[in-house]
């Protein structure tokens, strides 16, 4: 038994999954870090997507045009946030390092 998605079963869930990784990751009042978990989930759907291209041209091509038009504002907002001082907020600060990493890792 597999532990990932066929293509068929990816495609059949890519929208509903990459939309609730968006809620979480735009959420402002979430964790840091489950928020970076969000990105990093949204991260790997594409790396999907990159694995079956060559196969779903059109479909990779239609999911990464919708998707992206919609994360890009969660992202830029992500990489213009300025950090939280070291110092008084450690966990914070730890916590918006990861998120920018993985938002990074997106770009």
């Amino acid at each position: 038994m597999e532990d990932g998605f066929s293509e068929d079963q990816f495609f059949s869930v890519a929208q509903d999954l990459v939309s609730t990784v968006h809620g979480v990751a735009q959420n402002v009042q979430a964790e840091l870090m489950l928020r970076a978990l969000a990105v990093s989930v949204f991260r790997s759907s594409f790396d999907t997507l990159e694995m079956v291209l060559e196969d779903h041209k059109s479909a990779v091509k239609q999911f990464a045009e919708q998707t992206i038009s919609v994360w890009m504002p969660v992202l830029t907002e992500v990489l213009s946030s300025k950090l939280p001082p070291r110092e008084s907020q450690p966990e914070v600060y730890k916590g918006m390092i990861a998120l920018k990493v993985q938002v990074v890792k997106v770009t």
